[in-house]
Order: C-alpha cells, then sequence, then structure tokens
C-alpha cells in the first residue's frame, strides 16, 4: 500500500523595516515597522473572514547593565482592519504594550 503525504501550501506573509541606533557604549536605541497577513489562521487562528492582518510599530531601548546582562524596555503597538486583539470579553482593532526583559548570558 502506497501512502501520499499532502503538504499545504503556507499563505502567511510578514514583513518588517527595521532601525538601529548605538546611543553609547551602554544604550541602544531600535524602530522597527511591521506587517502580517494570515488569511487563513495558519499561525493564528482569528475566527475573522479575512483572517489576521495587522501592521504594527515598535521602539525598545536596551542597556548593557554588564557584558553578559542586557536589559531591554520595549513598546509596540499593533492595528487590524478588524477587531482581533483580546481586550477583556470583547475583542478590539487595536493592541498596544509595554515590556521589559532581561537577557543574561554565559
Amino acid at each position: 500500500m502506497k501512502h501520499v503525504v499532502l503538504i499545504p501550501i503556507l499563505f502567511l506573509s510578514f514583513e518588517y523595516l527595521f532601525a538601529r541606533f548605538v546611543v553609547s557604549e551602554k544604550f541602544n536605541l531600535a524602530f522597527r515597522g511591521e506587517y502580517y497577513q494570515d488569511e487563513h489562521g495558519i499561525i493564528i487562528a482569528t475566527g475573522t473572514p479575512n483572517g489576521l492582518r495587522t501592521s504594527g510599530v515598535s521602539t525598545n531601548l536596551d542597556y548593557a547593565i554588564m557584558l553578559i546582562a542586557l536589559w531591554r524596555i520595549e513598546a509596540r503597538v499593533f492595528k487590524s482592519k478588524e477587531p482581533v486583539f483580546q481586550e477583556g470579553n470583547d475583542t478590539t482593532k487595536t493592541n498596544i504594550c509595554f515590556t521589559s526583559s532581561l537577557a543574561v548570558s554565559f
């Protein structure tokens, strides 16, 4: 018996524009513009007829605490044509997120 495996073609689009500036020996500043399109809900299922179509901007400030530790503060804003972002019990077209992280390498 011969088995046939069908592999679906992914219709996912992701584009971004990125700029990074070295402010000083310890500080870096970056900006990013992004666009995601996942019409068929392959990666992110939204339950909407057009799937996920969203664009966003973000900025982050990196601080090199020491040679092996980096602290990042980031702000991101995403906007979608349809309300796909969860906010409480509702959905909205906009998502705003502020994050902070600490990376340590050893």
